[in-house]
């Protein structure tokens, strides 16, 4: 007796009670199998049904199945049928990985018949790779989980909607020349870098320059699509709240990024063009020594990837500057000064309640060593002051403070009205504001070492 293992394809009942069961091995070969005198056998009736009722609900879930069989008068005739786990299936075969942007989703539904088997339907998808080639990659919209290649299909064609980056996990190229999607990836795993080190992703911050159209020739059968190419100038990036830089010197630079045409990150480089926003976006660079000196790189990763691309006009870069080229992964849009309900702090100076006025000895106050000691080591109160330059949103903003004393906010050299709130501990100040403005809290009999809570945010 011989035990196989596999995916039930077909069955067919016949004349006389016979059964024919064509099974997908798990060699990529086929096999058929029978159940004899279905009708004809009193004593082996109910199990011949239950056999077959077996099997036919193993290829209607699509679930694998093992089946004892040996030799009988119309062939291999199953003893035995068992509907297994797919844990208990060996493991696809060696695969690589390619990350890039989904340039063109092609479904394709046939309705034919193979020699053994119905020639299934499936996906093509089109992928600029971080490498700067193209390269079109299918997925079998019949395999046994059907609800697996619905999903990988879902995750591609939302990375194509959004022009982020995904990873495809494929097989060596099959007789035919066709690579076959084992398992889709995008979103958060792809940011960090897909497998095998393609697709490090890196955060730039800075303002769009310019946005251009080019005609990539896809191979057959998706005909052409279109890149946004994308001139940006990089920026310190924020950090801190309301967006406060470092000062820490910093060298502008012009470099190039590649986003597919209506996709949303597209929308967003195209509003910050318009409106001259602030982005931060999140791209992967391209390889292949795409980069040239004298102009923009696009239509050369364009002619790299998919051949002749007549016509392509991209915007020129200044003379002798290389441009780096970049696959867009994500983009965020920022307000114009980077927070709407914040202000941009320029410089804030807080000497006053760290170390207090001064480092010199306190005259009159007796030591008892010749160590000089300044009011911080000696515990004594004084007045001290938190000043801070910032750039504001035109609006109403909240002044909240939690001072350990009584404090006073002054707006350059306007004194604010203080207001207690509901909880206690807690004061309000407010001021429609808008540009630049010096913001000074001075607070009565302070010690180093005590809490003082300070928040700035704008109303409406």
């Amino acid at each position: 007796m011989t035990t196989d293992r596999g995916f039930v394809q077909s069955i067919d009942v016949g004349r006389g009670g016979l059964v024919t069961v064509t099974v997908l091995l798990g060699d990529g070969t086929t096999a058929v199998y029978h159940i004899s005198d279905l009708d004809a056998d009193p004593e082996r009736f109910n199990e011949n049904l239950s056999k077959l009722a077996l099997l036919r609900d193993a290829m209607n879930r699509a679930e694998p199945v093992e089946i004892d069989h040996e030799p009988g008068k119309a062939g291999e005739e199953i003893d035995r049928a068992e509907r297994i786990t797919r844990d208990a299936l060996a493991d696809p075969a060696s695969a690589a990985t390619v990350v890039g942007l989904v340039v063109g989703v092609l479904v394709h539904g046939q309705n034919q018949a193979a020699a053994s088997a119905e020639v299934a339907d499936y996906a093509e998808v089109a992928l600029l790779s971080t490498g700067g080639q193209a390269g079109t990659y299918r997925i079998n919209l019949q395999i046994p989980e059907r609800s697996t290649a619905t999903d990988q299909l879902g995750l591609v064609r939302d990375a194509y909607a959004a022009g982020s980056m995904v990873g495809l996990t494929v097989t060596a190229a099959d007789p035919e020349g066709h690579q076959w999607v084992l398992e889709v990836a995008n979103g958060g795993e792809i940011a960090g870098g897909g497998q095998g080190g393609e697709g490090q992703g890196t955060t730039v911050s800075g303002f769009v320059e310019w946005l251009s159209l080019i005609p990539l020739a896809l191979p057959a059968p998706f005909g052409s699509a279109s890149l946004a190419n994308v001139g940006f100038t990089t920026a310190p990036p924020f950090n801190g709240p309301g967006g406060t830089v470092d000062t820490t010197p910093f060298t502008p630079q012009l470099i190039e990024l590649l986003v597919v045409e209506g996709s949303l990150t597209y929308l967003l480089f195209k509003a910050g063009l318009q409106e001259n926003l602030r982005m931060e976006v999140v791209a992967a660079p391209l390889k292949g020594g795409n980069n040239r000196n004298g102009g923009g790189n696009a239509a050369a990763v364009a002619e790299t990837a998919v051949g002749e691309t007549a016509g392509a006009e991209t915007a020129v870069a200044p003379p002798n500057q290389t441009l780096e080229t970049f696959l867009v992964n994500g983009a965020e849009l920022l307000a114009p000064l980077a927070s709407a309900s914040r202000p941009v702090w320029i410089q804030i100076d807080r000497d006053m309640l760290d170390r207090g006025p001064d480092n010199d000895c306190v005259p009159g106050v007796p030591s008892s060593d010749l160590t000089p000691q300044g009011l911080r080591d000696l515990g004594i109160p004084y007045t001290a002051t938190w000043r801070g330059l910032g750039c504001f949103n035109r609006g109403v903003y909240r002044f909240q403070l939690s001072p350990p004393a009584k404090a006073r906010i002054w707006l350059d050299e306007r004194l604010l009205c203080v207001y207690p709130a509901d909880q206690p501990g807690v004061e309000f100040a407010y001021a429609c504001v808008e540009g630049d403005h010096e913001v000074r809290v001075e607070i009565d009999d302070w010690k180093c070492g005590s809490d003082f809570g300070f928040d700035v945010y704008r109303l409406r």
